[in-house]
């Protein structure tokens, strides 16, 4: 059993060592590969928002989506595929490992097929198990190469360190931009002390829209203006789920004067909706850009952040035009 489980374990390293560079180039090329993109269906998203998260194409949706967690290798860096054929090893040997072990490896596994299924849209829910792809890599791939002679154990080791060094230095720059907390430094404290300084009606309402930094740093009672993914249609973010007042699906071109001012009256007489804070108004939000654009008016703006007031009624031009 152990001369089977020392085969296993050299086939494997040779492969990995011999197929890395190969299963890089291959899954650049097909992640950058130019082809007929796909197209979203009603239950998803859409397809601006689908470019957004790299995921706009069939090639980038399986590499970048739903197996992001090992060949995502703009976010997760080149390594994190080496886990799989280590996985191989892992459960080639499987009656000599731990109940911890095993365990932890279903813990791991159940975990990555969560997030391929519900969360590939958003390369973040991958980087959750990160930490532990590396660790797993390096501790368990010491462990396999325990086995083997001196030489040949520090150079495939070696290997796997040198290229876990070049992703720290080709990607630790962009990952820190994402989590530092410097961050914090662009977010609009005038504008967020301005809101709380406001005095308003008790039950007066701001809308938000890819603005959270409301919630954590204002006092006032805010709404949130979303489209959940597996959810084809935008609007207010509710306890029953999303409204779409608009009654529109995502990335509709043609826009309805009617029905936007149906949902102006909407916003202000069902919600109390007065204000509205948006931090770059992404571009799938048409019909709120409208609103914005006909029924409020920009009371102040700081970095990319901006403060609209409702007015009192919805004036579109097409519907002047008809009058």
């Amino acid at each position: 059993m152990k001369s089977s489980y020392k085969s296993v374990s050299i086939a494997v390293l040779i492969l990995w060592i011999a197929a890395s560079f190969g299963v890089i180039r291959e899954a650049l090329r097909l992640s950058q590969e130019q082809i007929v993109p796909i197209l979203a269906p009603s239950s998803s998203i859409a397809l601006p928002d689908l470019k957004t998260r790299e995921i706009e194409t069939n090639n980038r949706l399986w590499l970048n989506g739903y197996l992001g967690l090992f060949f995502r290798f703009r976010r997760v860096g080149y390594w994190s595929w080496l886990s799989l054929p280590l996985f191989l090893v892992f459960f080639a040997g499987l009656k000599k490992k731990k109940k911890w072990e095993i365990a932890l490896a279903c813990v791991y596994i159940l975990s990555a097929v969560l997030i391929a299924i519900k969360g590939y849209f958003n390369y973040r829910y991958a980087l959750t198990l990160v930490p532990f792809t590396l660790t797993f890599i390096q501790a368990f791939g010491r462990d396999v190469l325990s086995g083997f002679d001196r030489i040949l154990r520090v150079g495939a080791y070696g290997f796997i360190v040198l290229l876990i060094i070049f992703n720290i230095h080709q990607y630790n720059p962009t990952m820190s931009q994402i989590i530092s907390p410097s961050k914090i430094d662009s977010l609009p404290w005038g504008l967020l002390n301005n809101i709380n300084k406001m005095n308003l009606e008790c039950d007066a309402v701001f809308l938000e829209c890819n603005a959270p930094a409301f919630y954590y740093y204002t006092n006032k009672k805010g709404l949130s203006y979303n489209k959940r993914f597996l959810r084809n249609k935008p609007g207010i973010l509710t306890e029953k789920g999303i409204d779409n007042i608009f009654q529109e699906e995502a990335g509709v071109k043609e826009l309805n004067p009617e029905k936007m001012t149906r949902a102006f009256d909407i916003m202000k007489s069902r919600y109390n909706i007065k204000y509205i804070f948006i931090r770059r108004l992404p571009d799938y939000f048409v019909e709120l850009n409208e609103i914005i654009r006909y029924g409020g008016d920009l009371l102040s703006t700081e970095k990319s952040y901006s403060l609209f007031k409702l007015k009192e009624h919805f004036i579109h031009p097409l519907l002047e035009v008809k009058k």
